[in-house]
């Protein structure tokens, strides 16, 4: 896995509208993901979210930082997001947690369970 695929993967995509438009042949994330491989590319979602950032960062106006951002995006949609990615160990997508950055909805409690907001601030106050 590396990041310089992740970045040559996103570049050819902006380029080659015949390559992304294959990308809908896809079978679900898991037809999508092995796409991406037969293709030659090899990377984590990560590595493909840095790449996309750097992308952005380098980006010579609006309109191009904002297509990095449609990029990554794209592929967080095709491939069913960092979940589904073999080199995430999250166990949260996002069709299951809209707050994957709590722990409380991802697992370690329920969220009816009133001790996974023990620490959370309330509406008004400072955390």
């Amino acid at each position: 896995m590396s990041m310089s695929d992740a970045k040559s993967f996103l570049e050819r995509c902006a380029t080659d509208d015949e390559f992304r438009g294959n990308a809908y042949q896809a079978e679900g994330p898991e037809g999508f993901l092995g796409w991406v491989k037969e293709a030659g590319f090899s990377f984590d979602w990560h590595e493909l979210d840095d790449a996309a950032r750097v992308m952005k960062l380098k980006a010579r106006d609006e309109a191009e930082a904002y297509f990095a951002d449609e990029l990554r995006l794209w592929y967080e949609f095709m491939s069913g997001g960092p979940a589904q990615d073999a080199g995430s160990g999250s166990s949260c997508g996002p069709a299951l947690c809209a707050s994957c950055g709590s722990a409380s909805f991802c697992g370690a409690a329920s969220p009816g369970d009133p001790s996974a907001l023990a620490g959370a601030a309330r509406p008004g106050t400072l955390a």
